[in-house]
């Protein structure tokens, strides 16, 4: 109903159509109008509206269309928490001075009277706000306006005819019919939040169904609880249930052998290796074990500087974060493959005996430089970037990592081969695959026949830390959990050609007589 229709009913009801009369009616829907707008966060009074940021520039007036901010986004993937100054002052005092890629927002008004959106700490590069936040209210003026908000006409008319009944010094009328206005706004807010924009119920479920999406409906089905915000708690204990479950056991699916270069002495095993089960140092020779740096120095100390001979054993290094290291001590530079890219990549390593560390923000595809310079560098991480991000030996030109962009890191586990190699060769090395997380919705386990297992956790993880607690159904689940993990590891270890051969290793057999002839010849 336009500001017409609202103004001819009530006045037309009251039997007040004079002039006057609709003049002050039409103020009293204005006034209710811009008191219902504010009361609730309808559907209809949000808005989304990009921002532009500069460079070295900490404010940005807020988009025009909006009154207030609810949340912002920056650039593609940085979600910014509101904050005070108080709390800037206390947590992070160097923040105001320093440049980067915002963290934190807090709306403020200017002296010119015009609304801005300050960013802790300041841009450091343009780039582009995403401002959601309730919209501007445009006044009932004209007849023809008709008020954004969806099923409010009823409370309208409500709260002007008891304004124009107390106008009238009408109270007793008038109180009744603000009480029936309140009830008609809760009926409002009722069919705003309950009846509208309903989650789902339910769903079709496979009983061979291993994506991440598939797993996580059942989990919803068992709990009765489709809403987002209990789907995206579910997917986090999916994938951390999914973890404790594959670094629990060596499952076979795990397992991998691949072949290494070393340089002579140490080996940079590939990123997605997690731990080593056997290494053969050589392919003419046998495997080699592990050994502790302590007992080379009690049993033969001289085996570091040795460079001949057999090896003998591996020792455990500090990880790297690259897949070879540089020859020379260099700055790092990144870049990206995308444009747009401007977080953060952190680095820290080792560089002349010493630890050092930084934070370098991308420039999207022009490279930018680290300011120390490495021989081995031990973490270089990031968030989630839009395109692939290459490191690279600002003087060697050697490509040391490339992260994809959902990656953060990688680490890149260490050997070193007692005693030294003069010459490079390969090792043949046995390794449990790191885990690959399930991220996308069609992601399924490495590890077959454990959707059961997964789905047996989650429930009970969804019981016991989700917004409907139930102790006693969280119990249920993890004990059928404990069940379904039993039955995979029965498949699994008892199912399948595993069973172990042991070969024995026979020597030569010499006779009594044989023996004391070869000794009496000399030969023995």
């Amino acid at each position: 109903m336009d500001l017409g229709g609202l103004v001819t009913h009530v006045c037309s009801k009251l039997s007040q159509t004079d002039p006057a009369s609709t003049s002050i009616c039409a103020g009293f829907a204005q006034k209710w109008y811009q008191g219902l707008f504010d009361r609730y966060p309808w559907r209809d009074s949000i808005t989304t509206l990009p921002a532009n940021v500069s460079a070295n520039v900490s404010s940005v007036a807020l988009p025009t269309g909006i009154s207030r901010v609810i949340s912002i986004r920056y650039g593609g993937n940085h979600f910014i928490d509101p904050v005070d100054d108080n709390f800037l002052v206390q947590a992070d005092p160097t923040i105001f001075d320093r440049t980067g890629i915002p963290q934190y927002y807090r709306e403020y008004t200017a002296s010119d009277g015009t609304k801005q959106i300050q960013l802790y700490p300041t841009p450091s590069v343009d780039g582009l706000l995403l401002v959601v936040g309730k919209k501007t209210l445009l006044p009932l003026v004209n007849n023809s306006d008709v008020p954004i908000i969806r099923n409010i006409d009823n409370t309208l008319l409500a709260y002007m005819e008891g304004e124009m009944l107390e106008r009238q010094r009408q109270r007793g009328g008038a109180k009744l019919k603000f009480d029936e206005a309140a009830l008609l706004y809760q009926e409002a807010e009722n069919l705003e939040k309950q009846q509208t924009n309903v989650p789902r119920r339910t769903k079709n479920l496979t009983v061979s169904g291993d994506s991440l999406a598939e797993m996580v409906d059942a989990v919803c089905a068992r709990i009765s609880d489709y809403s987002p915000t209990m789907q995206i708690l579910v997917r986090d204990f999916m994938r951390r249930n999914y973890r404790h479950i594959y670094d629990s056991y060596l499952w076979p699916e795990s397992l991998a052998i691949v072949r290494v270069d070393s340089d002579g002495s140490q080996v940079i095993l590939p990123w997605y290796i997690c731990s080593v089960i056997a290494v053969r140092a050589n392919p003419s020779e046998w495997p080699i074990g592990v050994a502790a740096p302590s007992s080379y120095f009690q049993i033969t100390p001289q085996i570091f500087e040795q460079n001949t001979g057999p090896a003998v054993a591996y020792t455990m290094l500090t990880p790297v974060a690259v897949e070879k290291l540089s020859p020379v001590r260099e700055l790092l530079s990144i870049t990206s493959s995308d444009p747009s890219d401007n977080t953060l990549v952190m680095v820290r390593g080792e560089s002349a005996g010493d630890i050092v560390s930084e934070s370098v923000q991308l420039n999207g595809t022009s490279p930018v430089y680290t300011t120390h310079t490495y021989d081995t560098p031990l973490t270089i991480a990031k968030g989630i970037t839009a395109g692939s991000v290459l490191v690279v030996g600002a003087s060697t030109n050697l490509t040391l990592t490339k992260l994809m962009p959902g990656e953060r890191e990688r680490k890149r586990m260490r050997l070193w081969i007692q005693p030294n190699s003069a010459t490079p060769h390969q090792c043949l090395l046995l390794g449990k695959r790191t885990i690959q997380p399930l991220v996308q919705d069609e992601d399924t386990p490495l590890i077959r026949n454990c959707a059961n297992v997964l789905i047996q956790l989650s429930s009970a993880d969804a019981w016991a830390y989700g917004p409907n607690k139930d102790a006693a159904a969280a119990a249920t689940c993890k004990a059928a959990a404990a069940e379904a993990l039993q039955t995979l590891l029965d498949l699994t270890m008892k199912q399948n050609t595993v069973d172990l051969r042991v070969i024995p290793d026979v020597e030569p057999y010499y006779s009594p007589d044989a023996f004391y002839s070869g000794f009496l010849k000399g030969a023995i």
